[in-house]
């Protein structure tokens, strides 16, 4: 792909996600910032309860559970004092969009009006061919950098075995240092994370599970700076671009040295010439036209 094309096909997907972030902003918004306060008036009739030694009544407890349960799936807790979410301010919006596309789909959180859930699905069915096209594009970026280091090991005169190992360690220590080992350095420095665990959350998005049991950028207790989210979301698209690169490199390779031969066609020859099926049909007319010519000179 040219880096004419390419960069129209990178500004249009930011463009594109950009748009994404700003509806989803307008409509879930607006729709949180109510919820957060009906979660402080909640808790203020909580509190003025107490102080008359109210008892409530069985149901009153089933309908205060469900509430606490409906603000806590919000991501408001209720405990000290009211803590209002930003889930869906800009930046997280942003976030929210590039899960959409890239089919990671963490899950912590979800559309809840019925025109936002309905847009997310035309969102994604436009967003996802995109991003696999510009994906494509950046995965040829780095596919050139690493047959570089592939053309110099395949100069030197070692066995083959030898070569592919080489290019599979040095790759696969380069893209799991760069892209795991780095980032859950961070992201234990910044979310508070064991190591172990950070580890974990960069594999599992890199390779799209996206369970959704930690995300980053969504612990109420911790401060982020303006961009961390959006910042995160960068790493995701080039960690995701050389997971897709590495693979189709060592694919590639594999089948040049005959480690993973195509399926044979059902008229190639044992010599590798394949003959057409056509052909076949010609050759095969032409015999029995051959025979009855033979049966009339008789």
């Amino acid at each position: 792909m040219e880096w004419k094309t390419l960069t129209i096909l990178t500004v249009g997907y930011f463009i594109y996600l950009i748009i994404g972030a700003g509806v989803f902003y307008a409509i879930e918004r607006p729709l949180e910032i109510k919820k957060c306060s009906e979660a402080q008036v909640f808790k203020q009739q909580l509190v003025n309860y107490t102080k008359t030694n109210y008892t409530p009544s069985v149901g009153e407890v089933e309908i205060f559970i469900q509430k606490v349960n409906e603000f806590y799936n919000h991501g408001i807790t209720l405990k000290g004092n009211v803590n209002c979410p930003n889930r869906w301010d800009f930046q997280s919006s942003v976030f929210f969009s590039g899960t959409i596309i890239t089919t990671i789909g963490y899950g912590h959180i979800a559309p809840t009006a019925a025109s936002s859930q309905a847009f997310c699905v035309f969102y994604a069915l436009l967003g996802i061919p995109l991003f696999a096209i510009m994906f494509g594009g950046l995965g040829e970026v780095f596919g050139r950098g690493i047959k570089k280091l592939s053309d110099i090991v395949d100069r030197k005169e070692l066995k083959t075995w030898v070569k592919n190992t080489m290019i599979f360690t040095t790759f696969a220590a380069f893209g799991f240092t760069l892209f795991c080992c780095i980032p859950a350095v961070i992201f234990s420095a910044v979310e508070k994370w064991p190591y172990g665990i950070s580890m974990y959350y960069s594999i599992i998005t890199l390779t799209t599970i996206g369970f959704g049991d930690y995300v980053a950028g969504d612990n109420p207790d911790v401060t982020y700076i303006s961009m961390y989210r959006v910042m995160v979301y960068f790493w995701i698209l080039f960690g995701l671009a050389f997971m897709a690169t590495f693979v189709s490199i060592i694919s590639t390779r594999l089948k040049q040295h005959g480690l993973i031969n195509p399926k044979q066609s059902e008229y190639e020859e044992p010599d590798g010439v394949v003959q057409a099926e056509s052909e076949v049909i010609e050759n095969n007319e032409g015999s029995a036209e051959d025979l009855n010519e033979k049966s009339s000179f008789k």
